[in-house]
């Protein structure tokens, strides 16, 4: 493979990126967006939104605020992070 680049694409980006490339001008963003998305707010506790995100099986949780505009978004990532340096805080 001299001279050839590599690439490594995460699947869900390719599936994207071949989707585009093919339907590009077809849809909208409003025509494929979750309509009715689960939110929580920001005051929700960290043991609910992994409760959300694993029961739910999605990724990212939007946040809220009182009026529903959106604050923020929280991921699995984000929640592991905080259980980690969690843990680490209590070890010492």
């Amino acid at each position: 493979m001299r001279g050839q680049r590599a690439l490594c694409v995460h699947y869900t980006c390719l599936i994207v990126y071949i989707d585009l490339s093919i339907h590009i001008c077809v849809c909208s963003v409003s025509d494929v967006m979750t309509v009715d998305p689960v939110c929580v707010r920001a005051q929700t506790s960290i043991p609910s939104a992994a409760h959300l995100l694993l029961h739910k099986r999605i990724r990212r949780l939007p946040v809220t605020d009182e009026e529903g505009r959106l604050i923020g978004i929280i991921t699995r990532s984000n929640i592991i992070k905080a259980a980690w340096e969690s843990r680490k805080t209590k070890s010492i």
